[in-house]
């Protein structure tokens, strides 16, 4: 069996996350569902970022020319920083964590 495809991972990802909010009301899930999948979206593709990262590294050399050379935090670990900021965003709840 081949490599399941980006699409087929967010669809299972979405089934997932409707698993975990089965309480939910279907009017809820209904119009919620552009979050979902989102959220479907961002796990997947943060998943894709990590295996990435741990082929690459979380820091690659780089070579402007001119003697300017030397690390930077690879493209793939900005993006992956980034997406759990959004993710994390997605599924926390409206004012969870503030104090006050």
């Amino acid at each position: 069996m081949g490599r399941k495809t980006k699409d087929t991972l967010i669809k299972e990802e979405v089934i997932r996350i409707k698993s975990m909010l089965a309480d939910v009301p279907d009017k809820v899930l209904k119009a919620n569902n552009s979050l979902i999948e989102r959220a479907a979206f961002l796990a997947v593709t943060t998943k894709e970022l990590e295996r990435q990262m741990e082929i690459e590294g979380v820091v690659v050399k780089y070579d402007n020319g001119g003697g300017q050379r030397g690390d930077k935090i690879s493209a793939a670990s900005q993006t992956h920083n980034q997406m759990t900021k959004n993710l994390l965003a997605r599924i926390t709840p409206a004012g969870a964590g503030q104090t006050g």
